[in-house]
């Protein structure tokens, strides 16, 4: 019987999109390949009953490891708890949404490289405005730290929302500056974190 069948309450669909993003070995393209023509319960699904694999598209986006990362997600899927790990990632405070819906952010709708879920923690709204990326050295001078930290706040100030990857050095430095900006009125800057918004690391960060 389907794992999502199996589960005591209604849930959204972000629920499902939430659990295949982290199955083991999705990684984006995989999981936009799951996602295509099939709603999020209906992929759920489809690993359930090992239909997942009569998907050319699917097939195609796993390689050599198709047949492998099948057995891997079913073992997941049968271990996983949809209701339980939706209930930790609103507990979070973590807001979840699924690429073609009205709550996944317009400002990555249009890009080809678009994530077929996208994860955030705060306000979305810092998107909305002109965007520039601050990236550099994690073993920067204090001068340069500097530099950085006040960019970030010059630009938050002009209304510019700053985007890092909250690294060391020259990101948290640019981001920290765009935060001191955004206490008095400047414009919030945006974290891209690649482990996830709940594990970000640096975790001082």
């Amino acid at each position: 019987m389907s794992q999502r069948l199996d589960d005591p309450r209604s849930l959204p669909a972000e629920a499902y999109g939430a659990a295949l993003a982290a199955l083991p070995g999705v990684g984006p393209g995989r999981l936009a390949a799951l996602l295509r023509n099939r709603t999020a319960p209906e992929a759920w699904d489809t690993l359930v009953t090992g239909d997942v694999l009569a998907d050319p598209a699917v097939v195609e986006a796993c390689g050599a490891k198709a047949e492998r990362l099948a057995e891997l997600w079913l073992e997941a899927v049968l271990r996983t708890s949809v209701n339980a790990a939706w209930d930790a990632i609103q507990s979070a405070g973590i807001s979840v949404a699924l690429h073609g819906t009205d709550r996944y952010p317009s400002a990555l709708a249009a890009d080809e490289g678009a994530p077929a879920v996208v994860f955030w923690v705060g306000d979305t709204s810092a998107l909305d405005h002109r965007r520039v990326t601050v990236v550099g050295t994690r073993a920067c001078t204090p001068a340069g730290a500097e530099i950085a930290r006040e960019l970030g706040r010059d630009l938050a100030d002009a209304g510019v929302a700053v985007v890092s990857g909250l690294a060391l050095g020259i990101d948290g430095a640019a981001h920290r500056g765009a935060v001191d900006a955004a206490r008095s009125g400047g414009t919030g800057p945006v974290g891209v974190v690649a482990r996830g918004v709940d594990v970000p690391y640096p975790r001082r960060h």
